[in-house]
């Protein structure tokens, strides 16, 4: 049973009191106007705009082209971009031959339970070792040469490159490297799982490794260490200074070649391993350090390289060539996005940091064009 009471009126508007309703769930004594649904006011609001105006707004918006799109994830999550897709959008685009190498492997903790895993991302020939790792058998306390007197249990591999030493050169093919990753993950089992992984990343052209251990590789601060666990942790390769690239003339010293992409076309760049009198590990400047495991624990790994390669001097060229872009305020911002971020662990949460990274920074670092001027920008081959 419900009471109705006559209508009242407040500043001239009629108001109807309702003291209980039949219908299920309606409050009790709710001040209604009549004829307006509840909220609907708020509803109506038009959204604040913050002083924005339409023009501004689509000045704001940030696009990075398909290509550098490819190239930031060549950089930062190499596993989960499709082959033959990613290059370098620097000034001088070039066409190129675009091929993703893959080489899967093992490697263990030695018998002091340290172990590491490296591989040479200037290396792209498929007759010299581009990957150093240990075994079960590792008697070294550091990262060891397989020269190093005394040292056993350290092995090399040459990956799957589709060109051999002999097809580089003046009148043969010159390569770059676009993106390259190494991922590991504990192989053992769950009661022998113990230790930690330490990503290796040298910044520096033709830095020695030999005799490296942990303390030298956590000197870095952005360098982290992490459990060993069965997650793929990932460390990528980023664009070094420009003056430590170029054309390699031997393993500790280059021509230094000032292009904005910060990788030089060149020949591939054999990593040194020195002599049996003065043993070294130069060129193999990316993997992870493992120690404090169980001695023989296993761990997998996976090395993904998205490659370029092009003629020499108007040479040969190799197949599949096919056309390169030009986009150089996408790899400006796309440095800048990644100059102080270390994408290790997770190389999707790391994909996404960079992406938020550049949403805020690029409006300041690329102009915006629109309209006729974007059309007569296509029409001169800008992308």
């Amino acid at each position: 049973m419900s009471l109705s009471l006559p209508p009242t009126s407040r500043n001239n508007e009629v108001v109807t009191i309702v003291t209980k309703s039949t219908r299920k769930g309606k409050q009790k004594n709710v001040k209604r106007k009549k004829g307006l649904k509840p909220n609907q006011k708020k509803q109506n609001r038009k959204p604040k705009n913050n002083g924005i105006t339409r023009a501004q707004a689509r000045a704001q918006t940030f696009y990075l082209s398909p290509c550098s799109q490819n190239y930031l994830r060549a950089l930062v999550d190499p596993f989960m971009l499709e082959g033959g897709m990613a290059c370098i959008p620097d000034e001088f685009d070039f066409p190129s031959t675009k091929r993703l190498v893959i080489s899967r492997g093992t490697f263990n903790a030695g018998t002091q339970g340290i172990g590491f895993l490296l591989t040479a991302p200037n290396c792209f020939v498929n007759d010299a070792p581009s990957v150093i790792g240990t075994i079960a058998t590792y008697n070294g306390a550091a990262v060891q040469s397989t020269l190093t007197s005394g040292i056993t249990g350290v092995g090399t591999v040459a990956q799957n490159f589709p060109f051999a030493s002999a097809s580089f050169g003046n009148t043969g093919f010159s390569g770059r490297w676009v993106g390259v990753g190494v991922r590991i993950r504990y192989l053992g089992t769950e009661l022998n799982r113990s230790g930690r992984c330490i990503p290796v990343r040298i910044n520096r052209q033709a830095q020695n490794l030999q005799g490296a251990a942990a303390s030298d590789f956590l000197a870095q601060p952005e360098i982290p260490s992490m459990a060993c666990t069965r997650t793929w942790k990932s460390v990528t390769m980023l664009p070094r200074p420009a003056t430590n690239y170029g054309q390699a003339t031997g393993p500790d010293q280059g021509t230094n070649v000032m292009v904005s992409s910060d990788t030089a076309y060149s020949s591939s760049v054999v990593p040194y391993l020195g002599t049996a009198e003065i043993p070294n590990v130069v060129g193999f400047d990316l993997g992870w350090w493992i120690d404090g495991c169980v001695p023989g624990n296993a761990f997998e790994y996976e090395i993904y390289g998205h490659y370029e390669f092009c003629a020499a001097g108007g040479g040969l060229s190799p197949d599949g060539i096919t056309p390169s872009h030009s986009d150089a305020p996408g790899v400006s911002a796309i440095r800048n996005a990644l100059e102080s971020n270390l994408p290790v662990g997770d190389a999707s949460a790391a994909l996404n940091h960079a992406l938020k990274f550049l949403k805020d920074y690029a409006p300041s670092d690329i102009s915006h064009v629109a309209g006729a001027g974007l059309t007569g920008m296509k029409l001169l081959g800008w992308h």
